[in-house]
């Protein structure tokens, strides 16, 4: 849903450009007047590619990324899930690229911990900020199974990314993620009801 507030700031503009059909139709649903185009997000070829490099060759890695929100992405379901089934057993790896600049240090390291019970799982990577493109990429081509479960996305780009480049994914068929998962490239979960946005962090209750 959308609030008053924002949508008297969207029949404000000329026209509305979103990269999500959900967004349309939550736009549309709420009253917002003004035109809205439809524009999907491609798969950038020159920044991402197939390294083939030999990565862990006799592991199964699967790849979780994204800014840092235990709620709205459902990181802390997620991983935990991960962690119930494959927690420390040699033949399985989670490459964790999680940050959340609007987070300082601290908060980030302690979500984390909750998110991981304060305890240290050998099997699972915790890989720091990657700024750069060509890091980024060999991040993606290392992973044989992207976790796409987030709660509400506009389109997840680095899951995206790392369908386009060949890699098996595990997705919620919601939101965002209609506009490219499918029965072909995904292993689909289907939702069965909807959840509070409000997190105390980034969504609150009642704000503009």
């Amino acid at each position: 849903s959308i609030t008053d507030y924002e949508i008297n700031i969207l029949n404000q503009q000329y026209k509305i450009l979103t990269c999500s059909e959900f967004t349309n139709d939550i736009f549309n649903t709420f009253g917002v007047t003004k035109p809205i185009q439809y524009i999907p997000l491609g798969f950038d070829s020159d920044s991402f590619y197939q390294t083939n490099k030999k990565y862990l060759e006799d592991k199964i890695t699967f790849g979780i990324m994204g800014k840092l929100e235990p709620c709205r992405k459902q990181h802390k379901k997620t991983i935990q899930a991960w962690l119930k089934k494959y927690g420390n057993q040699q033949r399985y790896v989670l490459n964790c690229a999680l940050f959340n600049p609007f987070l300082k240090p601290e908060q980030q390291n302690a979500l984390l911990s909750d998110i991981f019970g304060g305890e240290r799982w050998w099997n699972v990577n915790l890989c720091p900020y990657m700024e750069k493109n060509d890091l980024f990429n060999d991040y993606l081509c290392s992973n044989n199974i992207v976790l796409a479960m987030s709660g509400g996305e506009s389109w997840s780009l680095g899951e995206f990314q790392s369908v386009c480049l060949g890699k098996y994914c595990v997705g919620l068929l919601a939101h965002g993620h209609k506009g490219w998962m499918n029965e072909e490239n995904t292993v689909c979960v289907k939702p069965n009801s909807k959840y509070p946005a409000n997190d105390g962090m980034f969504f609150i209750q009642g704000a503009q």
